[in-house]
């Protein structure tokens, strides 16, 4: 962000029991992050939480063509929790709490609607904020956060597609992505972690359904945020919608 822009991040009690999140002039305010009482306590969460929303925010900021970045967010900790009853974690759009078994660490948003309508919240656990090795599997907390804030604000959905990762094209094996331009490999995951060349289902002549595509984090080309946010030059189609 540039000189005239004013960004202050605002780490405090909140002063209503509003959890609308706002857009004023082009920053969001009222963003409420919510530390589960079930979490054990661990003084570097708010640290990291400050360090991913900042980053997130000057990251939307470019993304966005310097239209929007988040202005204000306050982090909610269980012993304010208590003292505000009526704005419990619950109410909260963002959640740092226990893993979801059917998620593990990875980071997630409650998002049952259709394309383009809000999702419910996003969910961060305390093992992701923690442990920087997870940034080399997902990207940076930043990326993510705003990748997330895009299902959970916007209801965009991912850019790829877990039902149908392999197609014919041309007569080789692509994997679904976006751009096509992405290069990568295709492996599998062995049980004890190594990586074996993929097999070829007979009847369908794709990959089998262990197989993955592993991008080449190297790589200079555009692909979109929804994709995948690890990528270095990444981007934000929903450029109309920010609201």
């Amino acid at each position: 962000m540039d000189s005239r822009t004013v960004f202050v991040l605002l780490w405090m009690l909140l002063s209503s029991t509003s959890t609308g999140i706002k857009l004023d002039g082009n920053g969001y305010v009222d963003v409420v992050i919510a530390i589960s009482s079930r979490v054990p306590q661990d003084n570097r969460l708010i640290d990291k939480i400050k360090e991913m929303v900042t980053e997130g925010s000057f990251y939307l900021y470019d993304a966005l063509d310097e239209k929007v970045y988040f202005r204000e967010a306050t982090i909610l900790v269980p012993a304010q929790m208590l003292l505000r009853p009526i704005l419990c974690e619950m109410q909260a759009k963002i959640r740092i709490d226990n893993a979801n078994p059917a998620y593990g660490v990875e980071p997630y948003t409650n998002q049952y609607g259709e394309c383009g309508a809000e999702g419910e919240y996003i969910h961060f656990t305390p093992e992701y904020l923690l442990n920087d090795t997870l940034i080399e599997l997902y990207g940076s907390r930043g990326r993510v956060f705003v990748h997330e804030w895009a299902h959970m604000r916007w209801g965009v959905y991912d850019e790829c597609n877990g039902e149908k990762p392999f197609y014919h094209s041309n007569g080789h094996i692509e994997a679904t992505r976006c751009s096509k331009n992405i290069e990568g490999q295709f492996y599998e995951v062995t049980a004890g972690g190594s990586l074996q060349q993929c097999r070829i289902d007979p009847q369908t002549s794709l990959p089998t359904k262990g197989c993955i595509f592993f991008l080449d984090r190297n790589q200079i080309t555009n692909s979109s945020i929804m994709f995948f946010p690890g990528l270095d030059a990444v981007s934000i189609d929903c450029t109309h919608i920010y609201t």
